[in-house]
């Protein structure tokens, strides 16, 4: 039987039984609140608590939807109610201790000494309840609150388990292996040879699969040097060490693990002075064995506000990966999920603003230290970037601002633009007033210049897919907007609608649908169509 910490949040058993404390809080507490009151009291005291409440909700909304800001978009109507729940509890609890309080206090002070034996009698009693009363009004008010916010974490799909809410180790932590300088497979062997066509990006399979996307700069072949021999020593010739396989031509062992591995790393940022916090790695089967694979490396964004392990949490990436691979040899990308805003609630726009280098963070130093701690393929034509929400715009940015970097993306419920609320106020407050430095991270204004000259276009080889919710019916039009520009520049693209709307369940899902076809983008098998157009 599974540790209760692992019980789902979403579904079976703990949400019933949240929900039937939450309902038996409520009775209680209203009890306690009523208690000894006439019936038309009674029904004042209700309807002042749900006014209460309705006011407490709005302005809360307004707080967060007018003031602070952290959502790109406002509190939908059914988080406002379960908040709504959450607020009742704290409400009537504090209500039930402040009566209970004054009971035992017999003239309504504490501190007065009753004159009157029957008095003190009363009080006595008063107390004893009090004893009981006050600590069952507190776990009642906490259970009603705990009922509220997993509602709206069941909308939002955010923690799958209590264990995640907790923020506890994952089952799947480890260290990363060792770095064993020398391995890194010459291009030869990463990837076939390109002719002068191919080597500028300019062909692509008819399924979106790269007949050879655009090449890094980065080398992809890394030279052993021989030690110096010490002086009038006899010459011999230095082997150097085998290049790792392909994934094509890797085997796996009969010791292959059946699940990969993830590990908290701190990323620097060394080129960009970007203040990130702790990112993860997963680390599929393959990697794990003595004689692992070049393989590529996915680059997933969270949402914001958000955290690098919100893709391991709703977005169960770890997962994803680790069925990828089982039908694959032990085979899937590397997934590197860096920190892209500096803090929980905090908005750079994945580009270098005002607020931090984000770009240069994401598209320099994490590439750096990928390459000093991780044996992957540095052939970045296969490589990907996907985000989901803010993640999604992201991904889109990056490809735009990088195509030899991330020729392939996964745009997950983005918007059509980097913003922090209105185009001039993003402007204004990211970009001191520059219109033309915007319009240089700015997805559309990129794709509609290279379209201009298609011919020249850097996006010639790209392929995107744009993951959406059936119900999400603010961001499904951002994002036809986008495809729209995107292909006008030459970029091959398809929308995958998944059920859902603007939640984690939609990343998860696409994610899990789009791993076929991103697994033939990078390499790790055939070409695989795009899965939906």
């Amino acid at each position: 039987m599974s540790h209760p910490l692992s019980w789902s949040l979403f579904s079976g058993p703990l949400p019933i039984l949240l929900w039937i404390t939450a309902a038996l809080a409520l009775i209680f507490l209203g009890r306690l609140v009523t208690k000894r009151l006439p019936r038309r009291l009674m029904l004042t005291v209700s309807v002042v608590a749900l006014l209460g409440t309705a006011t407490a909700v709005a302005l809360l909304a307004w707080i967060v939807d007018d003031v602070w800001r952290p959502f790109p978009e406002a509190l939908p109507i059914e988080v406002l109610g379960w908040l709504g729940v959450a607020i009742l509890g704290i409400g009537l609890g504090i209500a039930a201790i402040w009566k209970t309080a004054r009971r035992c206090a017999g003239t309504h002070q504490l501190i007065e000494q009753p004159r009157r034996l029957h008095g003190r009698a009363k009080r006595s009693v008063a107390r004893r309840e009090a004893a009981w009363q006050i600590p069952m009004a507190i776990l009642a008010a906490v259970a009603m609150v705990l009922a509220g916010l997993n509602q709206v974490n069941r909308f939002y799909g955010y923690y799958p388990t209590t264990e995640a809410a907790l923020g506890l180790a994952l089952p799947q932590e480890a260290p990363l292996p060792p770095f064993i300088p020398g391995t890194v497979a010459s291009s030869t062997q990463s990837t076939p040879a390109m002719s002068p066509s191919q080597a500028d990006g300019t062909a692509t399979s008819a399924n979106g699969s790269p007949a050879a996307g655009p090449r890094s700069s980065t080398p992809s072949t890394v030279t052993t040097s021989a030690p110096t021999p010490p002086p009038n020593a006899p010459s011999a010739e230095v082997t150097p060490p085998p290049a790792p396989p392909t994934p094509a031509t890797w085997v796996p062992p009969v010791d292959l693990p059946k699940a990969g591995t993830l590990t908290q790393v701190d990323i620097p940022g060394t080129t960009s002075g970007f203040a990130a916090r702790q990112g993860w790695v997963y680390l599929p089967p393959a990697y794990l064995t003595a004689n692992r694979p070049l393989l590529p490396v996915l680059m997933l964004i969270p949402g914001q506000p958000g955290d690098p392990r919100d893709w391991l949490n709703g977005g169960q990436a770890a997962a994803t990966m680790d069925a990828y691979a089982a039908a694959h040899k032990g085979l899937a990308p590397i997934v590197v999920m860096p920190d892209p805003l500096g803090s929980t609630t905090a908005n750079p726009l994945c580009a270098d603003t005002a607020f931090g280098k984000s770009d240069t963070y994401l598209t320099q130093d994490v590439p750096a230290w990928i390459s000093q701690h991780i044996q992957a393929n540095p052939d970045t034509s296969l490589w990907a970037v996907g985000g989901f929400s803010f993640g999604g715009t992201c991904s889109v940015q990056l490809a735009a601002a990088h195509p030899k970097l991330f020729p392939t993306f996964l745009d997950i419920s983005g918007q059509d633009a980097p913003t922090l609320g209105t185009k001039k106020e993003t402007i204004d407050k990211a970009f001191a007033g520059d219109v033309e430095a915007y319009a240089k991270v700015n997805p559309i204004d990129l794709f509609d210049k290279a379209a201009a000259s298609l011919a020249t276009s850097p996006y010639i080889g790209m392929v995107g897919l744009m993951g959406i919710g059936e119900a999400d019916h603010t961001y499904g039009p951002e994002l036809r907007k986008v495809r729209a520009a995107a292909e006008s520049a030459g970029v091959k693209v398809a929308t995958l609608q998944v059920a859902g709307a603007h939640d984690w369940y939609v990343a998860s899902a696409a994610l899990s649908q789009a791993m076929p076809w991103l697994g033939g983008r990078m390499g790790l098998t055939g070409p695989v169509p795009l899965p939906a157009t």
